[in-house]
């Protein structure tokens, strides 16, 4: 898999779990959850993966010697 590919696939990864964040946590539909990061997005001039990753990293903060595979993990 070229890397350019193997990023997109983690940049999306890392979208659709901040979409899934905030649909729990602000009780929102798939749609109203992409528009609220879309809107971020455009508003701080950041790109979408980007924002996603703030999302996760305030979610969920790293310990350390953790690792990107179980950034999720309770």
């Amino acid at each position: 898999m070229s890397g350019e590919l193997a990023q997109a696939l983690t940049n999306r990864d890392a979208i659709s779990k901040a979409q899934g964040i905030i649909i729990e946590r602000m009780n929102l539909n798939c749609e109203e959850a992409i528009d609220l990061l879309l809107a971020h997005s455009r508003r701080e001039s950041t790109p979408l993966h980007e924002v996603a990753r703030d999302i996760l990293h305030k979610s969920y903060p790293r310990v350390e010697g953790s690792s990107e595979e179980n950034l999720l993990e309770p």
